[in-house]
């Protein structure tokens, strides 16, 4: 018996009481419990739980908490072969252990936690291998496991150098820089011109190949009264007209 306590002839005094250790309704991210649920159970008792993929969970009650307790996230068992991750709040984020690499620029990544974050993620590589290959107005296929790769210009551009090997973790190009690998077939056009009042209806570029269209479209209430709305690049020049827009007449 703790200090404190004296033996009377009717029994201990204070009377000393001894309260049952329960366990509080757990609180888990993303599950929906099954049954009745109370707010506290007694050491044995279960409690249920689904999680969004189905995944039952059953609980027991015992001396120390809750037994048997898994997380709802599908970031929770994710694994990156070669690396480590980190989940944090509805985001993994992860790296590559030492000797390998990620294929994207950065040294980790990200992907979000949901049914498909498994696909979203990127494997690591050795660090001899080459990643992703980025090269405007071109599409390049990867041979696995990165030491080749094919480069297919867009319609438009042209390309001296279709053929890329991976030398000691890096793309060898040649000494050509990746932005110059397609260039145009023939001189692009500069953005055309602003004409008061109007917008163009397509999207913006910082260059346009040749033989392309733009069409510009007055504001609400105005009219195009001279020339043609639609221009045509034509060997890094626009076609010659004047395009106008009027307002309403009052």
């Amino acid at each position: 018996m703790p200090r404190g306590y004296v033996q009377q002839t009717n029994g201990w005094h204070p009377n000393p009481l001894c309260e049952e250790k329960r366990c509080k309704k757990p609180h888990i991210d993303d599950a929906n419990f099954i049954g009745v649920v109370s707010e506290s159970y007694r050491q044995n008792e279960h409690i249920q739980y689904a999680c969004k993929n189905n995944v039952t969970v059953t609980l027991t009650c015992e001396e120390n908490g809750w037994n048997g307790i898994q997380s709802c996230s599908a970031c929770s068992n994710v694994k990156v072969p070669n690396g480590f991750v980190v989940p944090y709040k509805d985001t993994l984020y992860y790296t590559c252990e030492e000797g390998y690499k990620l294929p994207t620029k950065g040294w980790w990544a990200e992907a979000k936690c949901n049914d498909i974050v498994s696909s979203e993620l990127q494997p690591c590589i050795e660090n001899t291998k080459c990643g992703d290959l980025i090269i405007p107005n071109a599409k390049v296929t990867v041979a696995l496991p990165g030491e080749s790769a094919q480069v297919n210009c867009k319609e438009g551009y042209s390309t001296k150098v279709s053929h890329f090997s991976c030398r000691d973790g890096k793309w060898d190009s040649n000494g050509v820089p990746l932005k110059l690998i397609c260039t145009p077939i023939a001189k692009p056009c500069s953005p055309p011109r602003k004409v008061q009042n109007a917008v163009l209806v397509t999207p913006y570029q910082g260059e346009y190949l040749s033989n392309s269209t733009v069409t510009y479209k007055c504001r609400e209430s105005y009219t195009a009264a001279v020339g043609e709305t639609t221009i045509r690049c034509m060997t890094g020049q626009w076609g010659e007209t004047v395009i106008m827009c009027t307002p309403p007449a009052q």
